[in-house]
């Protein structure tokens, strides 16, 4: 471990878990009320096919997406439906996250980087206008990348490279906040400074931050 503070000039924040709170277990909630009684073995269904991948780096559509979901689930449910169960994992913004990273951003370039897909875009991108008055997440930050617009997602160790040179930075100067520890192994192999945030241990993007979005003095690998 080193100290890297002075070096850092590039933050590239995770969504899911770090700005965003999720829950996959409301999800798989959600099947069982809508009658699917071995979610078990639905969900292992849905791995072997690599469903969520493939929807998450764009290989299928929306309505690709749902018509896998109720083959998989034998739901005999609409299009609407399918997405209330899919979105159901969203939990939503802790506001004082966003307003830090307002602050973050006069300090540092800022990016974002998601693995996502188009249905849960299309969900949190709304909230996110109705909530802060911005009409996309590049209006926050520099540059905003999800998973699906790239045909590309985390671990891959690719998305990182693309990003550091279609952004032109450097990537020892460049810090990479993620909740999964795969993720930012991949990251520091691309080169970047990485920060594992362990949720299970109640760890917060936000005490990362002083009150002026400075890094505080900590240690980064």
């Amino acid at each position: 471990m080193k100290s890297t503070i002075i070096m850092v000039k590039n933050i590239i924040f995770d969504f899911g878990g770090v700005i965003y709170d999720i829950n996959f277990n409301n999800t798989f909630e959600k099947l069982k009320e809508s009658g699917v009684k071995d979610v078990e073995k639905v969900s292992l269904e849905f791995t072997e096919r690599h469903l969520f991948e493939r929807f998450e780096t764009g290989a299928i559509t929306k309505e690709e997406f749902r018509n896998e979901v109720r083959d998989v689930s034998d739901l005999q449910v609409n299009d609407d439906k399918i997405d209330e169960i899919w979105n159901a994992l969203l939990i939503g913004f802790k506001p004082e996250r966003v307003h830090l990273i307002e602050k973050v951003k006069l300090n540092y370039n800022i990016f974002l980087l998601s693995n996502s897909n188009i249905i849960h875009y299309e969900q949190y991108r709304s909230e996110f206008e109705q909530q802060f008055g911005y009409k996309t997440f590049d209006d926050l930050f520099k540059k905003a990348y999800f998973s699906f617009e790239m045909g590309l997602n985390k671990p891959d160790k690719t998305i990182f490279q693309k990003v550091i040179q279609e952004q032109n930075i450097e990537s020892q100067e460049t810090l990479f906040i993620d909740d999964t520890e795969m993720h930012t192994k991949s990251a520091a192999q691309a080169g970047l400074l990485v920060r594992y945030l362990r949720l299970e241990h109640r760890e917060d993007m936000i005490n990362m931050f002083d009150h002026t979005g400075m890094l505080k003095q900590q240690q980064f690998s």
